[in-house]
Formats: structure tokens, C-alpha cells, sequence
């Protein structure tokens, strides 16, 4: 909200200086003064740090749940807080519509890709969800049966022709015997991830927990921080701050596929505010990203910070370890870190494929968009264009925690590409903040046989023929190849590109790969004459190696949306594209507005998926893309 001030208020000093445009707050103009990079991207910026400061949080573990989650009873009424439907949710007409087999893929037409698509938790679905928060955070994830669904402090389990089997339910209900679950304690920003894998759920919570001075309550025994040299030693409760807010991540691992079953738990006290918490799949661990403040009032004292949590034990609910690092070089550039997340097609109680998982010993990669201005409007007369992408790499020794590291950032060099755009909407002058200062969505990672692959995707404003901006935004991706020596070697950008074809918004996009390597990009898109609505589009490696950097499928609908938001410029925060372990089949959750929904609070999401074509059987012949 702050930096989205910051912004619209340097674009407005520019316009009263004269550098505006006639459109608006998006049409101020910019000099293009750098040539577009090379190939080879790394630039010397900054010199990568070895960072070997760990600190260990004591992961306590809470137990399993005390009964399945269908079975919860909800504290205030003692009831099962389950709600099953005999029927499916109210569904748009004809919003499933069978995929039509191809004969050909050089039209660039998604043709009707479309599968299930049911309302998420929010107004349109109905039922006991939380709507104190002025906007949605959606989450979730996909098995072959069930699709799972975080948004703020609500949580609910489909299966995945859209019928509810649990919720939605206060998600402190999964920690209902525990400090997690206690009155007082807000739990906010949900994740969910599908372990593959392990084929089991993960589901954590960021909990803030507020007492006064002189409450009797007990504190919650959540350990202690100590160096991870340390890490065989006893530790002390955390003491509580001066401001007596208690920060912590409550975490959930189903112990089995079926995430309407029972789950371990754990929590850890963290010394902070976790702003935006980012969970990442990866062979050695469960990673959380995140960026700290001393307190959820105070968003000035900032730091990131990335975590690993102990994977193979927290599988089989025994004691875990949860090892953290403060990144310690150029803290100032770079916060709202976004971890890799494992996507691999693997059928349930089979191996996966040979050479589609991380190799034995692959660090977990990092990412985040530089954040600090490179040039002063005020000063220079114009805005300078950001073109860094930092990377780090974090290589942990559950064994040996103390040889554990963190290094980085590396900066890859990219398009420039300028920040301040503000989102157009139908029917009202008010503007939502694109987010354009962060990467978006998730870090998707594949395994091609061999070629290691990460997807990224931001906003950013359209950029006119000839410099300066234009109506619009657009999504920014990558593709960056991981070295076959991730030890001595960085990632490179294999392909980068800029999705605005038109002079409508598209912003809050998430990204991913197919198993056969297909990319689709999901996003929110709205102007003055349309209300935000979810569409998708993609490209496929049938059609498209003569076109790298496009997104040349015809762009689809998901949902439409009938309202715009009236009252802030907040619109949700997340969105998530996944894949299902078919390898073929994205799975996306967003924010919409249906009829009448202007309100603050008055919002709904939208669960949908899709394919593009060719997955199951690549469609030869095929005519290069002009």
C-alpha cells in the first residue's frame, strides 16, 4: 500500500512538471536509454555473498489433529464445521466445455480448452469464510482428486469437479487443541501446496497473537532463535516484544494424499511481522519466504528472510528442524523473496519419471525483482528503468546445520522496464495497484530430462514504439536454464518476453510449465469499459520455437467479472497457477467481483481449469509462427 503511494506520488509530481501524457497517471513518458541486454545476462552489479550466519527456530511439533478434518468439531457451537453439498455450485453457463481434439495448432487457437471451473471460497460460493480482510489472498493446489483452496484466514477442500467436501472453515479449526488455535490469535495469508512427492498437503498460516501488559495469559511455549553451531543445545522460550505481538507459522502436513484426513502439525515462533509468506516444494524441504517487520503496524524496518523446514521428518510427524537465513547483502534492494516450487507429473503411489526431479544436491533458488529507484525523477527529469533480477541459492545440511549457506544475490541483467503504473477499471476513477515492484504467483521448476527450467512473471506498464510508456500493462516473464554445476555455475535467462497486446491491464499474472514444456500465464484483466476478469493464454513448443518470447495462443476467458472494487486500490494480493499430476492440466485461482460486489469486503474467487493443446500428444504437422 505504502510503495503503491510512493509511486502514484512520483508519477503525479511528474505530470505536474510537465513529463505527462494525455491518458492519464499510466501514459507519463520515459526515455528508453538502454539498449536491450544480450543473451548472456550476468552483469557484475553486485558480487554474490556467502552467507553461513543460519540461525535454527525450533519447530515445535503439535501433534496430529485429534480426528480427520471432516470431522473438526467447531469450537463455539460443537458441531462438525462440514458442509457438503449434494450438488455442484452454481456455475456460469456453459463454463465447462469439452477440450475438441486438433488437427492442427499454426491458427494459434486455444480452441475450447476449458475443464472444470466452480466458484472458490467468497460471496459467490457462500458459507462461514473470513472477510475482515479488504481483500483476498487465494492459494491452493491440485492432486488427481482434489483441488484445496487457502484465502486469508478461510480454508476449504473440493474435489475436482467442484463439489465442496469441507468448509469453508476458520482455518485456526486445523490447530483447534493447540496455541494455533487459540482465541485472540489471527491467522492470515494461507498457502497450500500438493507434495507430489511425498503425496501429502501442506497448508501454513502466518498468526499474530496481541495481549496486553498485564494479561495473565500464558505465553506460548513457540522456542527460541539460536545460531545453528548451537543447534544441539536447550532453548529458552522467545521472549515477548515490548509491543507484547506474538508472530508465528503454523504448519500442516497431511499424512496422507486425502486432505480431508488428519495432518501433523507444527509452529514456530519467528521474531517479526512476515509480510506476503511465500512456500516453496523441493526435494530437501519445505521452504517459506518472506519479508519481516518489526511489527504488523510498523512496515518500515524491513528485512528478507528465507527458511527451510525439514521435510523427510515432518512427512512422518516427528520432530523437525526449520533453519533460517536473514539476507545480509544489499538488504535495502530486495525484499518479497518468492522460492522454486517443485512441479513434476507423478501418479499416485508410483515413482515419478527418471529425470524430472531436482538432482541430489540441488540448491533451492531464490528470486526477487530489485526494488531501490536507480535514477530520481526529481533530480534527472525523468524515470530510469529497472533491469535486475536478483537470484540467490540456499544450500542446507540437515546433518550439519552450522555448514548450511545462503548465497547470492547474483544479478541477472534484463529489459529494462519502468514501475508506476495504476490499473483503469470499468465504471469508477478509482486505480488498484498492479504490484508491479514484486514477482508474482509462483517459481515454478521442471525437470526436462536433463534441462532444469524456472518460470517468473511481474507487471509492468506497456512500453510505446520508440521509448516511453503506454496505455496499459502488461506481464513480464522469464525462463531462466539451471546449470548442470549449481555449485560453481548461476541460472541464465533462455527466454524472456512481454505479454501486452493491447492497451488493457493484465497484472497479478502467475506462470507455468506442462510436462511437455508448454508455458501458460494467467492474469487479471481490466480497462475502462471492463470489470477485472480472469483470463489465461500460452505458448506451445508444437508451434512456437521460431517465436521465443511470445505468448502466441489466442488469449481465453475464465471468469468474467460484473463489478469493479470501488473503495481502495488493494485488489487481491496473489493469484496461483498449478499443475495436476496428469502434467497436462493448469489449475487457477484468482479474485473476482460478481453482481454488486464493490464493497471493500465484497469479493469472491474463482477456481478454473485448463489445457493447452498438445499435451497429451504433440500435433504434427505445424506451420512456423509469422
Amino acid at each position: 500500500m505504502k510503495q503503491f503511494i510512493i509511486r502514484c506520488g512520483l508519477v503525479v509530481a511528474c505530470t505536474l512538471a510537465g513529463c505527462g501524457g494525455e491518458e492519464g497517471v499510466e501514459d507519463v513518458k520515459e526515455e528508453w536509454e538502454q539498449e536491450e541486454p544480450e543473451d548472456s545476462p550476468v552483469t557484475a552489479m553486485h558480487v554474490p555473498v556467502e552467507q553461513r550466519d543460519s540461525v535454527l527456530v525450533r519447530l515445535d511439533n503439535l501433534g496430529p489433529t485429534s480426528s480427520v478434518l471432516s470431522m473438526l468439531p467447531n469450537p463455539s457451537t460443537g458441531r462438525r464445521f462440514i458442509q457438503i453439498r449434494t450438488a455442484r455450485p452454481r456455475r456460469t453457463v456453459g463454463s465447462r466445455i469439452p477440450t475438441t481434439p486438433k488437427t492442427e495448432l499454426n491458427d494459434l487457437d486455444l480452441g475450447n480448452p476449458r475443464g472444470n471451473q466452480f466458484p472458490g471460497i467468497g460471496r459467490d460460493l457462500g458459507g462461514s469464510f473470513s472477510s475482515r480482510f479488504g481483500q483476498p489472498a487465494p492459494s491452493g493446489d491440485v492432486s488427481s482428486d482434489y483441488y484445496v483452496q487457502a484465502v486469508n484466514g478461510s480454508l476449504a477442500v473440493f474435489n475436482t469437479t467442484g463439489r465442496v467436501l469441507v468448509g469453508p472453515i476458520p482455518a485456526q479449526l486445523l490447530w483447534h487443541d493447540t496455541p494455533c488455535g487459540t482465541s485472540g490469535v489471527m491467522l492470515s495469508d494461507g498457502t497450500v501446496r500438493y507434495d507430489a512427492l511425498g503425496e501429502v498437503w501442506i497448508i501454513t498460516y502466518r498468526g499474530v497473537a496481541s495481549t496486553s501488559s498485564s494479561s495473565n495469559e500464558p505465553r506460548l511455549a513457540l522456542g527460541a532463535v539460536e545460531a545453528a553451531s548451537t543447534a544441539g543445545q536447550e532453548s529458552e522460550p522467545h521472549e515477548m516484544r515490548a509491543n507484547h505481538n506474538r508472530y508465528f507459522q503454523c504448519v500442516a502436513v497431511s499424512t496422507t494424499p486425502h486432505p480431508t484426513g488428519v495432518y501433523h502439525r507444527y509452529v514456530a515462533s519467528v521474531d517479526g511481522f512476515n509480510e506476503a509468506p511465500k512456500l516453496g516444494v523441493w526435494r530437501d524441504g519445505y521452504y517459506l519466504t518472506g519479508t519481516m517487520h518489526s511489527s504488523h503496524l510498523n512496515s518500515t524496518l524491513r528485512r528478507a528472510r528465507v527458511c527451510a523446514m525439514e521435510r523427510e521428518k515432518m512427512l512422518r510427524g516427528e520432530d523437525a528442524k526449520m533453519l533460517c537465513f536473514n539476507v545480509a547483502s544489499h538488504p535495502m534492494h530486495y525484499a518479497d523473496l518468492l522460492p522454486a516450487d517443485l512441479d513434476v507429473e507423478k501418479p499416485l503411489g508410483l515413482p515419478p519419471p527418471p529425470g524430472r526431479t531436482p538432482p541430489m544436491g540441488s540448491p533451492l533458488y531464490v528470486f526477487s525483482l530489485r526494488q531501490t529507484e536507480p535514477g530520481n525523477p526529481r533530480t534527472s527529469g525523468h524515470y530510469d528503468f529497472f533491469n535486475r533480477l536478483g537470484v540467490w541459492k540456499v544450500f542446507v545440511d540437515w546433518a550439519d546445520p552450522a555448514s548450511s549457506k545462503l548465497i547470492g544475490p547474483l544479478e541477472l541483467r534484463v529489459d529494462p522496464f519502468p514501475m508506476g503504473v495504476a490499473v483503469r477499471q470499468k465504471g469508477t476513477t478509482q486505480r488498484l495497484d498492479p504490484l508491479d515492484y514484486k514477482l508474482v504467483g509462483r517459481a515454478p521448476y521442471r525437470n526436462f530430462n536433463g534441462r532444469q527450467a524456472i518460470l517468473l512473471t511481474h507487471a509492468v506498464p506497456r512500453i510505446a514504439r520508440g521509448g516511453g510508456t503506454a496505455p496499459g500493462s502488461g506481464l513480464r516473464w522469464y525462463e531462466l536454464e539451471l546449470p548442470a554445476d549449481p555449485l560453481n555455475d548461476w541460472p541464465i535467462v533462455a527466454q524472456r518476453g512481454t505479454y501486452a497486446p493491447d492497451a488493457n491491464f493484465r497484472w497479478l499474472g502467475s506462470i507455468a510449465f506442462d510436462r511437455l514444456g508448454n508455458i501458460a500465464l494467467a492474469f487479471t484483466r481490466s480497462s475502462a469499459s471492463e470489470n477485472p476478469s480472469l483470463r489465461y493464454t500460452g505458448r506451445t513448443t508444437a508451434c512456437d520455437t521460431s517465436a521465443r518470447g511470445t505468448m502466441s495462443r489466442s488469449e481465453q476467458i475464465l471468469k468474467g467479472g460484473n463489478s469493479s472494487q470501488l473503495r481502495t486500490p488493494i485488489w487481491g494480493t496473489t493469484s496461483t497457477l498449478n499443475v495436476g499430476p496428469d502434467g497436462c492440466t493448469f489449475w487457477y485461482t484468482a479474485e473476482y467481483r460478481g453482481d454488486r460486489q464493490t464493497g471493500d469486503t465484497a469479493w469472491s474467487t474463482h477456481i478454473g481449469s485448463f489445457r493447452l493443446p498438445g499435451c497429451d500428444a504433440p500435433i504434427r504437422p505445424c506451420n512456423p509462427v509469422p
